[in-house]
């Protein structure tokens, strides 16, 4: 059975489980990088929102033996569980009550044409800045809706103010971190930790705590910069002072970004760095078989120099100030 018919088969099954008044339907999303998805729409009566529901797992898991019943079951009781209370939804049409959730987003240009196509942005370099919607669900999952120009007049809105605003929650609230990549990698050992049991874990965390307190007096080649629950952190090179500050307490004129996902970058400092030709391959490499097509940000190297706070990309001419990004996005409203 190919996807499209798995679909309908789950439309189908959904259908039979549902009260009178849902509407349930089909249709493909355009994901970042214009990854397109199958998804399945349920709706409420009485209702103006439809939580969308990817297919691919659950097919994916057909395919493993999974019964279309019991993904039907799981798929049904996933919209029980994520329904949006009315009441939240007239909140999500009130500017004032959503201003403070809007956050600046990095994404692809040429790969996001579909997407981007009814979406305000902002292009730097091959870049562009976008704006999103950060929610939470009442499972307590986090997820982000990329502001479209259609939302504008049910905030009474226009682009300037929606720009203005997510640059200053990124100046209020973003809390841009950058860290040595050990202490990333520690971070995601001590949660391993977590689940580990014998005799054997309490000489795992004692090695790897005098480690750390090695490592703090060492110089580090590589930085990650995201923010604190490193989801969407690319955009964290636009907060301001955040690179310039950094470049100076560390003594460096310029360093490379490397574009590690739209969650994060990576620094290397340009005196501790191999040939940027090897870092464009590398880059290129890594994004085909480590990062997942929609998470992709670039394949481009970029150079950022402290002593005029320019960004460009490796190799060309062009450059942008990411002060002088900040203040165009700030002025936008005016």
């Amino acid at each position: 059975m190919q996807l499209e018919q798995f679909v309908e088969k789950m439309v189908e099954g959904l259908k039979r489980r549902a009260e009178d008044g849902v509407k349930i339907w089909s249709a493909p999303v355009w994901k970042n990088n214009d990854t397109r998805k199958a998804a399945v729409y349920i709706q409420a009566k009485d209702s103006n929102a439809a939580p969308t529901i990817y297919m691919e797992e659950f097919y994916r898991r057909y395919q493993d033996g999974a019964e279309i019943e019991e993904l039907v079951s799981e798929i049904w009781n996933f919209y029980l569980l994520c329904r949006i209370p009315e009441e939240e939804l007239m909140e999500m049409a009130d500017w004032e009550r959503m201003k403070d959730n809007v956050r600046l987003v990095l994404l692809n240009q040429s790969r996001n044409a579909n997407r981007l196509a009814s979406a305000p942005v902002f292009p730097v370099l091959d870049l562009v800045i976008a704006c999103g919607l950060f929610i939470t669900t009442q499972d307590g999952h986090g997820g982000q809706i990329l502001i479209e120009e259609s939302h504008l007049p049910m905030w009474q809105i226009d682009e300037g103010e929606l720009f203005a605003t997510a640059m200053e929650n990124m100046q209020k609230t973003e809390a841009v971190t950058i860290r040595p990549m050990w202490h990333i990698l520690h971070k995601l050992v001590r949660k391993k930790m977590e689940t580990e049991t014998g005799p054997d874990r309490d000489d795992m965390a004692e090695t790897l705590e005098q480690s750390e307190k090695e490592e703090d007096l060492q110089p580090h080649p590589l930085y990650v910069l995201s923010n604190d629950n490193q989801y969407m952190g690319a955009s964290g090179i636009l907060c301001p002072g955040v690179l310039q500050n950094f470049a100076r307490q560390r003594q460096m004129g310029k360093c490379y970004l490397i574009p590690s996902s739209i969650h994060e970058f990576l620094l290397l400092p340009l005196e501790d760095a191999c040939e940027a030709e090897t870092l464009q391959d590398m880059i290129r490499e890594v994004n085909e078989v480590a990062v997942l097509e929609e998470e992709q940000l670039s394949d481009h190297l970029y150079l950022y120099d402290a002593g005029n706070d320019r960004i460009s990309l490796v190799g060309q001419q062009e450059s942008v100030c990411i002060g002088e990004i900040c203040q165009n996005l700030l002025d936008y409203r005016r």
